[in-house]
Order: structure tokens, then sequence, then C-alpha cells
């Protein structure tokens, strides 16, 4: 996570928080489960337990559906993407032991839909990183 950070700000940019994240995973459709519509895919080619299965990440926009509305790639089955938000179990509460930040998007290391879904939030299993976490840089509007 440091890493990724650290990337993202020498390039003036800086990771997502989560809401960010899921607004474009969404398209700003609250009823999109995923960035492609409602329904789960049963063909993504990085995580469908059905053909296509891969044992790795897929090249980047290799999969028409893995594509929301406004055009951001990669959402849903390829890594999980760190987020500049912690992960809690319980976000009632009014801290939140700082120990690993949420990841969103699944990875082709799991076959379950629920998983990608544009609102999952993962956390304490993806803490250490790995070959199925990545991330993606998000910019302030302002500049």
């Amino acid at each position: 996570w440091e890493e990724s950070a650290t990337y993202c700000e020498s390039r003036g940019k800086r990771l997502p928080v989560p809401a960010e994240w899921e607004w474009a995973a969404r398209s700003a459709n609250p009823k999109s489960r995923y960035p492609w519509g409602i329904d789960p895919a049963t063909d993504q080619p990085c995580w469908s337990p059905k053909k296509h299965r891969h044992d790795g990440t897929c090249v980047v926009k290799s999969s028409p559906l893995d594509r929301s509305a406004q055009g951001v790639h990669d959402l849903a089955g390829n890594v999980w993407e760190w987020t500049d938000t912690w992960h809690c179990a319980d976000y009632a509460r009014p801290s939140c032991p700082k120990k690993v930040h949420v990841v969103r998007g699944g990875s082709w290391s799991v076959g379950l839909a629920p998983f990608v879904r544009s609102s999952f939030r993962g956390g304490p299993a993806q803490a250490s990183g790995g070959d199925d976490v990545g991330f993606r840089c998000a910019r302030d509007l302002q500049r």
C-alpha cells in the first residue's frame, strides 16, 4: 500500500477513496452492481468460474465486459485495488483500528460474482498485497 500511495503521489495524484472508486465502477448509477450493469457476467475472463478462467492477471482492457459506462476499464475481477481508506469490520464504530486499507474490485483469484460487485469492500485478506492486488491513481478535479 505504501509503495502504491508513494507512486501516485510522485505523479501528482493519490489513491482513490472507496466512494470515488465505487462511483466510477457504478457509472454513477446506484442500481449497477457491476461496472457493466446489474447482472453478473458468466464469461468475464479474469474471474469467471466457467470458461476462460485465468491463473493470473489479464491484459489491461482485454475484456469488453469489464468497462464502466464512463469508460473506466478493469474495475472487476483483474486485481483487487488499494484505496486510501482504512478497513473497518464495523463502520458504525467511532474509531477504526488502522491495520489494513480497503481494497475494491475483486481479482482473478476469486470465482464468485459477489466478490467483484462494485459495492464489495475487501480488507484483511489482502493486507500484504500479492499478485492479485494492484492500484490505480486518482486525481483531484481542480488540477
